[in-house]
């Protein structure tokens, strides 16, 4: 009579633990997809400092949605919040590397570009384009250019154009313009800048006269830098001579160029200022005027 009390009583309590914990574990399922729609209402309403509260713990759980994820990676990008961006999607690979999602190499690689940290954004942005591109998915146009961008900080020149060049095809495409006409988009502030990138990028290749080209088409959107490097070079009597020169001199003035990129501390921090400066310097060493 006994022992079938106390088992009563012990199933009695194991039935009480285990609706005890699968309530719990069904409220906390409850609580945490109640937080995500409301996060997901806060992303709508671009109220991304209060949404942060919520991403905070949500990030906690064991998984999330992919729109949840990347609800939370929209908070961490529009509030700066680059580094902890990159540690929360490593704490989602890790705790479900069954299900990455390409969102991740987006995310990561876009917020190590916003640090400058441009070896580590240019292998995640090319790998999430290579991976998107190959499963048929439309890729935005900002992805081609601040991988170019990258590339060009690694001075992977060769690689950067081509991302540059897929850059302007798109975007030539996109807003049925020419690259020649792409000073009339309302855009013209954007490509202005990647067209003076561009240009230099070029140069540092040795392809002078294509620079000069793209340096003008940057001038003509109304960026302020190619204003200036195209008054100082149009200045300089050599290189108003359409580059009319001897191939000895072309490859003296490459040379010197590359020389002054490798070992310049100008180039990555201040490109303007290395090319005003140096590129002038390097037809006087040449022509000596």
């Amino acid at each position: 009579m006994d022992i079938s009390l106390h088992m009563i009583r012990f199933v009695l309590l194991f039935i009480y633990a285990v609706t005890s914990f699968n309530y719990m574990r069904a409220q906390e399922m409850c609580d945490s997809g109640e937080n995500a729609r409301i996060l997901d209402e806060l992303v709508k309403e671009k109220n991304y400092k209060k949404g942060i509260e919520y991403v905070r713990f949500l990030q906690q759980t064991d998984t999330l949605s992919p729109q949840t994820s990347l609800n939370c990676i929209q908070c961490y990008e529009n509030l700066d919040m680059y580094e902890e961006c990159i540690r929360f999607c490593d704490g989602r690979i890790q705790k479900n590397p069954q299900n990455y999602l390409l969102l991740f190499d987006e995310a990561k690689g876009f917020c190590y570009y916003m640090l400058e940290d441009y070896e580590k954004a240019a292998n995640l942005l090319f790998s999430y384009i290579e991976d998107m591109e190959g499963q048929g998915f439309y890729v935005p146009n900002y992805y081609y250019g601040i991988l170019a961008i990258s590339l060009h900080e690694c001075h992977l020149y060769a690689k950067a154009e081509e991302k540059f060049e897929r850059y302007f095809e798109t975007a030539a495409s996109e807003s049925k313009l020419t690259r020649q006409s792409l000073c009339k988009s309302e855009q013209k502030d954007t490509y202005g800048d990647m067209l003076y990138k561009y240009a230099y990028n070029l140069f540092f290749q040795g392809k002078e006269k294509e620079g000069y080209d793209y340096l003008k088409l940057a001038k003509a959107c109304g960026n302020k830098n190619a204003i200036e490097d195209c008054l100082r070079l149009e200045s300089c009597p050599t290189f108003a001579k359409d580059f009319k020169y001897k191939r000895r001199v072309i490859n003296d003035f490459q040379s010197i160029l590359e020389k002054m990129d490798v070992y310049g501390g100008l180039s990555r921090n201040n490109p303007s200022a290395f090319c005003c400066f140096h590129y002038i310097e390097a037809f006087r060493k040449i022509f000596r005027y």
